[in-house]
């Protein structure tokens, strides 16, 4: 590639991207791309806690979803329409690949891959990138552990009694 081409690529493709991304999140369902990202999210960050396999482990996976949806609604709406831009763009390929995800589809993707994504993340040199690792990262962990069924996993016997 010679020095005029990676100009005028490197002109054209953040336009593109920024249409393709702003039509995206037009047409967006934002309750699908969230499922989606955040089901992939789930057994990279709890990764040890979830049980290995089965009825159990999918049961979990899908509450945490659920409680994820759950928070979410109960944040600000700016932070919800934030959350749900960002759950758009690494809903489509371009934006997962471009976040250092997967190559697979988010129902695909390998446990390690999402880790390694998620790991880019938090020690990325953008503060925006690591906003949204710990975004992620809160959202799932404590949507998890909120469930009074995970505290004796982690020795917490519950609030005191008044």
């Amino acid at each position: 590639m010679n020095r005029r081409t990676l100009l005028k690529v490197g002109v054209v493709a953040p336009v593109v991207l920024a249409a393709g991304g702003a039509l995206l999140y037009l047409g967006a369902d934002a309750a699908r791309d969230r499922t989606m990202v955040v089901r992939a999210l789930v057994p990279a960050l709890l990764d040890g806690a979830l049980p290995a396999g089965g009825a159990p482990r999918t049961a979990r996976i899908d509450a945490t979803v659920d409680a994820v949806a759950a928070a979410i609604a109960g944040l600000p709406l700016a932070t919800q329409t934030e959350l749900g831009q960002a759950f758009a763009v690494l809903a489509t390929r371009v934006g997962r690949i471009a976040a250092g995800g997967p190559f697979a589809d988010w129902s695909e993707a390998d446990t390690g891959a999402v880790g390694r994504m998620l790991q880019g993340w938090r020690t990325h040199p953008l503060d925006a990138v690591q906003a949204l690792y710990q975004a992620m990262h809160d959202l799932v962990l404590t949507s998890y552990y909120a469930d009074e069924a995970r505290w004796p996993e982690i020795g917490y016997p519950g609030p005191l009694a008044l």
